[in-house]
């Protein structure tokens, strides 16, 4: 989780995490925003924020399960992209 979050803030994603959990996401509004969770036998799960509730924000069941180093750099290539993605459509028309 420790690379996963250096890549978080390197793109300016806001973070939050816990023991067992990261939360990032791209703006107040959670337009864009993923949980990885450490799973019960050790992999690495990735949540989709679905919806806004006023005291629960809710994520969906997991995207993407990162077993592997390879699988981490992947995610964090998603991240990037994303970044990259949101920068283009904001600033351009």
């Amino acid at each position: 989780m420790d690379f996963i979050e250096q890549v978080a803030i390197g793109q300016d994603w806001q973070v939050t995490r816990t023991k067992l959990q990261l939360r990032i996401f791209d703006d107040n509004h959670h337009a864009t925003a993923f949980q990885v969770k450490l799973n019960r036998v050790g992999y690495l799960q990735i949540h989709a924020w679905e919806t806004s509730h006023p005291k629960v924000d809710s994520y969906g069941r997991a995207i993407y399960s990162l077993r592997t180093e390879s699988d981490v750099v992947m995610f964090c290539n998603i991240l990037m992209a994303s970044t990259a993605i949101r920068a283009m459509r904001r600033g351009e028309s």
